[in-house]
């Protein structure tokens, strides 16, 4: 095993020094072992964001672990100056964790997190391997984001409200707004960090989110005026994050709802039937009411598979859904639609 060497923590004004100078302290301890092969810290000090309150989390990696055992994780307190700081410490070994599958959250800590020790550089790449970023990964759930940001900010809470639920209304755009903070979060590469540390992205790389959150998160009463007034600022943050998406990733969708239905959702959108029936009914000029009602009927046949048209026509004047003229209307245009085969 190489001999180990003095560790240096991330030098950074994020980081208060008693934090760094115990963290120094117990790696350097832990590198006296043989056993141990790499070190890394995790959480605010991984990232370099600390304060009075955070913890110390340390992850430390052996080879193999004795007898095939499970190596447990513990916390213990240190004292420094007077005051208790809170260490958690995790062990893994190198020969389980190449092969296992990483949860999303742990991906997402082992990417941020600070190397202090690693002379093999064994640590370093399987971190590599198991948190690749790749865009065509990031862009379904970036899309999924703005998708529910528009559903919880825009159509749930307004809905919510008519329906009288006035503070439930509120509650749900803040959920919008929080989803817009995680939503820059992670195309920041920040995805996973505590709320009280994403203020410095907003600040000075996303100011303009950063003003629409100031002014969005702010509830002076529960009344409709100033449910639009909130409404107004989820729709403009999305739009703002909806357009940095597409200058940022080619394939970006462009009607993130769509994308989420086709690969998220598992619906199936475009050249189906019930697309079919729906052009259909937009060229008869039925009223509106009506055309609902017959596209509720077609609907309803087609759940048990392939719709018969001259079934469906039968039972909607059987019905009264459709008089004569309007159930021959449908039926030719149903037959002359160029979709009707597939």
């Amino acid at each position: 095993m190489p001999e180990a060497t003095r560790v240096e923590i991330l030098d950074s004004i994020a980081i208060t020094m008693p934090h760094k100078e115990i963290a120094e302290s117990v790696c350097q301890q832990l590198m006296k072992s043989p056993s141990v092969q790499a070190i890394c810290l995790l959480g605010g000090l991984g990232r370099g964001e600390t304060d009075h309150f955070s913890d110390i989390d340390i992850a430390v990696f052996v080879d193999t672990p004795e007898d095939g055992k499970f190596l447990p994780g513990f916390s213990f307190a240190l004292r420094h100056g007077g005051q208790f700081y809170e260490i958690n410490l995790s062990q893994h070994a190198f020969s389980q964790e190449s092969e296992s599958a990483w949860s999303p959250s742990r991906k997402e800590a082992y990417r941020q997190a600070k190397i202090v020790y690693d002379p093999s550089k064994k640590l370093a790449n399987l971190i590599s391997q198991h948190t690749e970023h790749r865009a065509d990964a990031l862009i379904p759930e970036l899309a999924s984001n703005l998708n529910q940001i528009w559903w919880l900010g825009v159509y749930h809470a307004y809905s919510t409200h008519k329906r009288g639920f006035h503070m439930n209304a509120h509650l749900l755009i803040n959920q919008a707004l929080q989803l817009v903070s995680e939503t820059v979060a992670m195309i920041e590469g920040a995805k996973g960090s505590h709320m009280k540390w994403l203020e410095g992205i907003f600040s000075e790389q996303w100011p303009a989110i950063h003003q629409m959150l100031q002014e969005g998160i702010i509830c002076s009463d529960t009344s409709s005026q100033e449910l639009i007034r909130r409404i107004k600022y989820v729709s403009r943050a999305r739009k703002y994050i909806h357009n940095a998406c597409l200058e940022r990733y080619p394939l970006f969708p462009r009607n993130p709802y769509t994308h989420w239905a086709r690969h998220s959702s598992g619906r199936v959108l475009g050249g189906t039937s019930e697309d079919k029936i729906h052009e259909v009914l937009a060229q008869a000029n039925l009223s509106p009411w009506k055309a609902k009602e017959v596209h509720g009927l077609f609907c309803l046949l087609s759940c048990a598979g392939t719709v018969d048209i001259d079934k469906f026509i039968s039972m909607s004047q059987e019905n009264n859904l459709l008089d004569k003229s309007e159930a021959l209307t449908v039926q030719e245009l149903y037959s002359e639609n160029p979709l009707s085969q597939s």
